[in-house]
């Protein structure tokens, strides 16, 4: 059994895989989008942070740092989660391969929120079950050396640890 399945099975006795309804306020006035935090949990530790750090021009990796997230906002009508940068230049969240990046390249890979019993489940392109967390990576600023990268199907990496992803909303 999956730790992902672990992990539900202790706080719902079944799983609904409907997309959920946008909760809290945002700056904006577009009823799709809601402002998030995202949070990983494992066996060996509970709700960290994930945040992202410069790794190259429009790229950023994400990583595990703490107790605290910085917020992304989710669009639940397009899939698609991202963060805005200067001006209303956006930089997606995005799955390719394995690799967890937002970049300003586009989004890449279909986003949800999956509702189970009150806790919102990351997906990505459907599946839920994928997320890894990876030191040595061999990112281009080494941050993997000391915190752990979020990947989806471990791409390969040796030093990984399985994770689930939950969204909190921003109120």
């Amino acid at each position: 059994m999956s730790i992902a399945m672990t992990l539900r099975n202790e706080t719902a006795s079944s799983i609904t895989n409907d997309v959920v309804s946008i909760q809290g306020p945002l700056p904006s006035s577009n009823s799709c989008e809601s402002e998030i935090k995202l949070f990983a949990y494992s066996t060996d530790f509970n709700r960290t942070g994930i945040t992202h750090y410069h790794e190259g021009a429009g790229i950023d990796y994400l990583f595990l740092t703490g107790n605290d997230s910085p917020k992304y906002i989710f669009n639940k009508c397009n899939r698609q989660i991202y963060v805005l940068l200067a001006g209303s230049y956006k930089q997606y969240l995005s799955e390719i391969d394995g690799f967890v990046q937002l970049t300003v390249a586009g989004p890449a890979g279909d986003f949800a929120l999956h509702n189970v019993s009150g806790a919102h489940f990351l997906s990505v392109d459907g599946e839920t079950d994928g997320w890894q967390a990876c030191k040595n990576t061999n990112d281009p600023y080494n941050f993997s050396k000391t915190l752990y990268q979020l990947t989806f199907d471990g791409h390969g990496y040796s030093d990984c640890i399985t994770v689930i992803v939950k969204a909190e909303y921003v109120q």
